[in-house]
């Protein structure tokens, strides 16, 4: 998140390569219409929280689980993960069913 005052000027650059090693996906959902429910779990598969997020929310998920209910029609969200994208079987486990 940004908090600087009008002039600030940020300079612009390039991000050097890099090798980063990833173990798991992390979920960041930004509602653009509509409301959902997000289930959030512990790392033991628990449900932890129940929390209702709205137009113009973000939600970013690091680890735990997740599972969510359109709570409006014509809902939009938009989902963003890191990849590359291995399959759904490789990708996860279900919690719920």
């Amino acid at each position: 998140m940004w908090n600087y005052d009008t002039g600030k000027r940020l300079l612009a650059h390039t991000h050097n390569d890099v090798a980063r090693q990833i173990t798991r996906t992390h979920e960041t959902l930004y509602v653009r219409k509509g409301r959902i429910q997000a289930r959030i779990y512990n790392e033991a598969r628990e449900l932890v929280r129940t929390l209702e997020v709205g137009e113009g929310d973000i939600l970013t998920l690091m680890s735990g689980g997740h599972g969510y209910s359109v709570l409006e029609d014509g809902t939009q969200v938009l989902e963003i993960k890191n990849g590359p994208y291995v399959g759904a079987t490789q990708d996860r486990v279900r919690i719920e069913s």
